[in-house]
């Protein structure tokens, strides 16, 4: 049973439009404490933002390589990340954007 609220996974689109895509991922707030079920959740947020960005079942590897590379996908868990405001999660969300070849900075 989740006790916590839905946080929606930010997207913006690829041609800067402002249409904003919303996928609500659940969570609970012993997610943003515990390193596993954070993990867990950073998972989850990955997999909405990459939806979000236009990843979808059956896509060819290099078309899902391309989303995953995308600054959509970047921006979209960034965004999804940093509203939770929780360094756990933050810092297992810079390990992967990181091993993507990408660097950012905590905001």
């Amino acid at each position: 049973m989740l006790a916590g609220l839905p946080t929606p996974c930010h997207a913006a689109t690829e041609d800067g439009d402002d249409q904003i895509e919303r996928i609500p991922v659940a969570y609970e707030a012993s997610d943003l404490t515990d390193p596993v079920r954070a993990r867990k959740l950073l998972w989850r947020l990955d997999s909405a933002s990459l939806q979000a960005c236009g990843a979808m079942d059956g896509m060819s590897l290099p078309m899902q390589k391309a989303v995953e590379r995308s600054a959509c996908h970047r921006t979209s868990l960034t965004a999804s990340v940093s509203s939770l405001h929780s360094p756990i999660l933050w810092q297992l969300a810079r390990d992967m954007i990181g091993t993507r070849g990408v660097t950012q900075e905590a905001p």
